[in-house]
């Protein structure tokens, strides 16, 4: 049992999470997604996937106010003001992964957007230091768009759970 957790522990050390192994269950044509996958402390693991209808998909895995699935809607509003914010901060240009690990224990954020071409992925481990700042700028902007506090909580909200988890 020991061994199992050191190399469960040794394995996890410099890696870098690749994120939830879950198919939506809505039909739609998929807008965006952000998820958050665990790091070393309380960081929300939870995935958000918004459709062209408007329907949206969450994941509330660890660290959260909800967890497991929930449904949800965004209004034409919201859906207007994510594309805006995609093309403003130029989702294209980024690179598809920023995975480096100059330092370790740190939450990995996969965001998608649907472009002309097709749906872009960006893995942004927050450990990688190479990363730009915009990307970091357009998380959070995304996050604010979708309300995710509404799923996930104010940190406020969860710090009070952090004792317990």
């Amino acid at each position: 049992m020991i061994a199992a957790a050191l190399l469960l522990q040794v394995s996890c050390a410099g890696k870098v999470d690749r994120g939830l192994d879950l198919q939506p269950k809505h039909q739609g044509q998929i807008v965006a997604s952000i998820e958050r996958t665990s790091c070393y402390g309380w960081c929300p693991v939870y995935r958000l996937t918004v459709f062209a209808d408007g329907f949206v998909e969450y994941i509330g895995v660890d660290f959260v106010l909800h967890k497991g699935y929930r449904e949800g809607q965004v209004t034409q509003r919201q859906l207007a003001d994510l594309q805006a914010v995609f093309a403003d901060h130029e989702f294209e240009k980024f690179g598809e992964r920023y995975e480096a690990v100059d330092y370790t224990d740190f939450p990995t954020v996969i965001m998608s957007y649907r472009l002309p071409q097709g749906l872009k992925r960006v893995v942004h481990y927050y450990g990688d230091t190479s990363a730009p700042a915009e990307l970091t700028t357009l998380e959070d902007r995304v996050e604010q768009i979708l309300a995710v506090e509404n799923y996930i909580g104010t940190r406020e909200q969860r710090e009070i759970f952090a004792e317990a988890w």
